[in-house]
């Protein structure tokens, strides 16, 4: 004879199609005798996800990427033996250091040169740096601090900036970068050597023209400093 061996606890157990159908009509007809807490429950959720699309500022990510070529032994490292001016160290004679060229975009330096860009963005024309403020309120978030409660930048001379004006540009750079609502970003591939520039802004145009903006300026930046030597050598030729 065949015995059924009886079941361990703790021991997996097939559940039937019978089984199962009566689990789903228990069910049911609990959420028949519940349903006035079923239906709350399925409003504040509604609700809940209702609010936070409203709330959430929608965001435009525009990306850019590029390469950096080294022509020839002084190209990238002129310019990685001169970043140590802005903080992110020396690099030997003829490093291809893209970790460098990536904090450089995210500089002070070339972000803030890219600021004074005027571009028109919804039919209106200023400053990206005025359109960021507008765009973020801004405005709102400094309410309380006496400098920068009313400030709209009217100059791009930054070398002649007042207190007031090296202050908002310190913290428009902090809100963009570094603070934990920052929307530019960059980095690079080390398979392909490929950097990656990105702004994620709450206006399609704003993204688009920003990251521009910054790739111009670290672009014209790297020209200036990877030709230094060769420009130097011409002017030397040309003097004898």
């Amino acid at each position: 004879m065949n015995e059924e061996l009886p079941e361990r606890p703790g021991q997996d157990r097939e559940m039937t199609l019978q089984e199962l159908l009566l689990k789903a009509r228990e069910l049911y007809l609990d959420m028949r005798r519940e349903w006035k807490a079923v239906l709350l429950f399925l409003l504040l959720s509604t609700g809940l996800f209702v609010g936070i699309a409203w709330l959430s500022k929608p965001e435009y990510p525009a990306k850019l990427t590029f390469m950096v070529r080294e022509d020839s032994k002084n190209g990238l490292g002129g310019v990685a033996s001169l970043l140590g001016q802005f903080g992110f160290g020396s690099g030997s004679s003829g490093e291809y250091n893209l970790d460098k060229i990536v904090e450089l975009a995210k500089s002070r330096h070339i972000v803030q040169a890219a600021l004074f860009d005027s571009v028109s963005i919804n039919g209106k024309s200023d400053f990206l740096a005025n359109h960021v403020i507008d765009l973020y309120d801004l405005h709102y978030d400094w309410r309380k601090d006496t400098l920068l409660r009313d400030f709209r930048f009217t100059r791009s001379d930054i070398d002649h900036f007042a207190r007031r004006e090296n202050k908002a540009l310190k913290a428009l750079h902090t809100y963009m970068l570094l603070d934990k609502k920052a929307f530019i970003s960059a980095s690079y591939s080390k398979q392909t050597s490929i950097i990656s520039l990105q702004v994620s802004a709450r206006n399609e145009s704003l993204s688009i023209l920003l990251s521009e903006a910054i790739y111009r300026q670290l672009s014209a930046f790297y020209i200036e400093q990877s030709t230094a030597q060769s420009r130097q050598t011409v002017r030397n030729l040309e003097l004898r």
